[in-house]
């Protein structure tokens, strides 16, 4: 959803609208929009039942069990090797951040949440214009500085000349 971490732990169920094409996330205040003017973003399904997030999301309100509230919230520490019980705590962006080194390994962050997405998006033809209706990004500037191109010889126009 190229969210930032402080968007993710603002969220509240009740910012949520499913419809049969997405999930709408309704952003009362982001890093960009200091004025609470409505923000939104859309999550789609995807097509491995694994990897979704509108499934996930479904599984999520089904176990939490209630309507209103953090969408991310802290977990009670279950037995060992349990997982634990949803609490009320809404999760903090700095644990956000440690849960993706966590998962993810000591050289990401949360940034790369919102950094990949857009780079994944450049990879598949998306334009600048597509992405900024997502991310909330104002400049194509920004698209660029987020992008992960880095790689000259992977990401190089240079290999479409037909040379």
């Amino acid at each position: 959803g190229a969210f930032r971490r402080s968007e993710l732990v603002a969220l509240d169920l009740e910012h949520i609208e499913l419809t049969d094409a997405a999930l709408i996330l309704s952003l009362p205040k982001s890093k960009t929009n200091q004025t609470g003017e409505l923000e939104q973003k859309d999550v789609f399904y995807a097509s491995n039942p694994l990897l979704c997030p509108i499934r996930a999301y479904k599984a999520w309100v089904e176990l939490v069990e209630r309507t209103e509230g953090p969408v991310f919230v802290s977990l009670s520490r279950g037995k060992t090797g349990e997982a634990g019980t949803p609490s009320r705590r809404r999760l903090s962006d700095r644990r956000v951040n440690l849960l993706v080194k966590e998962h993810l390994g000591e050289k990401y962050s949360a940034h790369c949440l919102r950094a990949s997405f857009i780079t994944t998006a450049k990879l598949n033809g998306q334009s600048n214009e597509f992405i900024k209706n997502q991310t909330k990004q104002k400049t194509d500037a920004m698209i660029s500085r987020y992008s992960r191109l880095d790689d000259t010889i992977a990401y190089n126009a240079a290999h479409s000349l037909g040379l």
